[in-house]
C-alpha cells in the first residue's frame, strides 16, 4: 500500500489551492514561471482559494520577528470587462490574517483589484498591497491562519490568470523573517510542495533569474501520462527539494521507499555522483502531522545520496551516463522512537545539471 496518494504525480489539481466555479481551471496556457498558472473564465462566479497558508514550516505569520509585510502575485488578463462599477464586475486576488481563535487581525481582508483599465494587459504585471500600504500585524507568528482568495464576479467577463503569489518585507533590511506561502507558482500537484531559492518572493527577474523548474510534466512518465521535471534554470549554485506531505508511520516499522527516475543532458556524466553532483533523497520524521501552526516537529531524518560513498544500501546507484532510461531505486527506513509522521524529499543536489523526471514514488 502506497502510503502517497499522489506518488505518480496524476492529480490535476495545484496543491493547497481549491477550484470553484465552472471558469476555475488549472492552466498551461500562459505562466509566468513555468508551468502553470491559475485560470478564471466563463459566465458567473469563480474562484479558486488556498484556505490554509499556514502550514509546514511557517508556524504564523510573520514568521519571525515582526517586520511590516507586503503581498501580491503577478497576473495577466485577456479581454476582461474594462472600468468595472462593483466587485461583481471585478477580478479581485484577497489575503486574510486570523488568530487562534478565528478573528480577523485586520478586521477584513487585503482586496487588490486586478487591473481592468483595458482589456488585456499584455503581459504579466506585478500586484501587490504595496499600494495600500504595509501590513502589520500585532506581533511575531500573530497569524495563526491565513487564506489566499482569486476571484472572479459573477458578472465579470473575460479570462484572468494568477502565479507567483508572493510575500516579502516591506523594508527588504528589517529584521525578522515573513514565513513562506507554499505552491506560491502553483506548479505543484496534490500533496505535494517544494523549496527553491526565494520560491515565495514573487521576484521582478523571474523566470531569467529562477534557480530551479520544477513542475507537474506530460513530457515522459514511467506509468500513466505524468512525471515531475525538476531542472536547474542555467548554473546549479543551489539544490532544490520535492517535498511529499506527511504520512503516518509507526516507531521502529520499516518503510519502503521506491521511486523512478531518469535523467537527461547532464553535461559531464563521469562527475555524476561526486560530492553534490547527484540526485538523493531525504526523510524526515515528524512527532506531529500537521505542522505548520502545530509546530514544525522534525526529530530527525537521513539523507539517502545515490551514490556508493553516500548510501551503500540504496539499490541500485545513480548511473554515470548523459542521459538514462527510467531506473528504479529503492531504499529502507527505520522510524525512530517519537516519529508520527514521514516526509519524502525528492533532491537535486548542488551541482548537478541537466533535466530529471521523477515518477511512482
Amino acid at each position: 500500500l502506497n502510503l502517497l496518494s499522489n506518488g505518480g504525480f496524476e492529480v490535476t489539481k495545484p496543491a493547497y489551492w481549491e477550484p470553484s466555479g465552472e471558469g476555475a481551471m488549472w492552466s498551461r496556457e500562459h505562466a509566468r514561471t513555468p508551468a502553470y498558472s491559475l485560470k478564471l473564465s466563463g459566465t458567473g462566479a469563480a474562484q479558486w482559494q488556498q484556505p490554509e497558508a499556514v502550514r509546514n514550516w511557517t508556524p504564523g505569520f510573520p514568521g519571525a520577528g515582526n517586520p511590516e509585510l507586503v503581498v501580491g502575485a503577478w497576473v495577466y488578463t485577456e479581454g476582461v470587462n474594462t472600468n468595472p462599477s462593483s466587485d461583481d464586475e471585478k477580478f479581485q486576488l484577497l489575503f486574510e490574517f486570523f488568530d487562534e481563535n478565528g478573528v480577523d487581525l485586520l478586521g477584513g481582508p487585503v482586496v487588490l483589484d486586478l487591473p481592468q483599465q483595458t482589456a488585456s494587459t499584455g503581459a504579466w504585471v506585478e500586484l501587490s498591497s504595496e499600494t495600500l500600504g504595509a501590513i502589520t500585524l500585532p506581533g511575531e507568528q500573530a497569524a495563526k491562519s491565513a487564506r489566499i482568495t482569486f476571484r472572479k464576479g459573477a458578472a465579470a467577463t473575460g479570462t484572468a490568470y494568477l502565479d507567483d503569489v508572493f510575500i516579502r518585507k516591506a523594508d527588504p533590511n528589517a529584521d525578522g523573517w515573513t514565513g513562506d506561502f507554499f505552491n506560491a507558482n502553483v506548479d505543484a500537484g496534490d500533496t505535494w510542495y517544494y523549496w527553491w531559492n526565494n520560491f515565495s518572493a514573487g521576484e521582478a527577474s523571474w523566470p531569467a533569474t529562477q534557480p530551479h523548474m520544477q513542475y507537474v510534466t506530460d513530457e515522459d512518465a514511467h506509468s500513466g501520462s505524468h512525471s515531475l521535471l525538476i531542472a536547474a534554470n542555467g548554473d546549479n549554485q543551489l539544490e532544490t527539494v520535492a517535498i511529499s506531505g506527511r504520512v503516518p508511520v509507526a516507531a521502529g516499522e520499516p518503510v519502503l521507499l521506491s521511486f523512478w527516475v531518469r535523467h537527461e543532458g547532464h553535461p559531464a556524466p563521469e562527475a555524476i555522483g561526486t560530492g553534490q553532483n547527484n540526485l538523493g533523497l531525504t526523510v524526515l520524521w515528524y512527532n506531529n502531522l500537521e505542522g505548520g501552526a502545530a509546530g514544525w516537529g522534525e526529530i530527525g531524518g537521513v539523507d539517502i545520496v545515490m551514490n556508493e560513498e553516500g548510501n551503500p544500501n540504496l539499490i541500485p546507484l545513480l548511473k554515470r551516463e548523459a542521459t538514462t532510461g527510467w531506473t528504479q531505486y529503492a531504499y529502507v527506513a527505520y522510524p525512530p522512537e517519537g516519529a508520527v509522521g514521514l516526509e519524502a524529499r525528492l533532491r537535486y543536489w548542488h551541482q548537478f545539471q541537466g533535466n530529471t523526471f521523477w515518477d511512482d514514488v
